[in-house]
Order: structure tokens, then C-alpha cells, then sequence
């Protein structure tokens, strides 16, 4: 039993690369939801943003989006995903 609970726990957490670092004054962030195939891209893209805001709003500044793209997940073929290219604007 405890086994099942696990595994539907690590099924259902999402994933996150977290803030990266990229060229000059840019950064990355890659969201892939739990549940693979039960998630929409767009609301991991809406987690990405929110982490974006978050790491620019403690350096005083706004996300200025370079490159969005998102995924829908398909039920046993793959997880929904985003990916964020942004830049801390003033």
C-alpha cells in the first residue's frame, strides 16, 4: 500500500529545471507537470511565469518574455510542458 502512495505522489508532483541562467542578462525555466496526459501546457506555462515574476520581483525588476512554448499533455504519451526564455527588465 505504501508503495502505491508513493508512486501516485511522484506521478502527480511536477517537475521544474528552476531559474537557469542563459546568455548575457537572460534565463531559462522548463515546467513538466505530474499526471502525465491530465495537465494542459498552458498551466504550465502559467507556473513558469509565476516563477519568473517571483525571481525578478526580488531584483526590483518585470519579466520581459523572449521565447514561450507549451504543451498539452496526451493521456500515456507524454507530460504537459512549458518552456520560459525571459529577461529582469526595469
Amino acid at each position: 500500500m505504501r508503495i502505491i502512495i508513493i508512486m501516485a505522489i511522484f506521478l502527480l508532483s511536477g517537475c521544474s529545471s528552476g531559474v537557469v541562467k542563459m546568455e548575457r542578462d537572460s534565463y531559462m525555466l522548463s515546467e513538466k507537470a505530474g499526471g502525465c496526459g491530465f495537465a494542459t501546457g498552458s498551466g504550465q506555462e502559467a507556473e513558469a511565469y509565476k516563477k519568473a515574476n517571483k525571481f525578478c520581483s526580488k531584483k526590483g525588476q518585470q519579466v520581459e518574455t523572449i521565447y514561450v512554448a507549451a504543451k498539452d499533455g496526451i493521456p500515456f504519451v507524454r507530460c504537459a510542458s512549458a518552456q520560459l526564455k525571459f529577461k529582469c527588465v526595469q
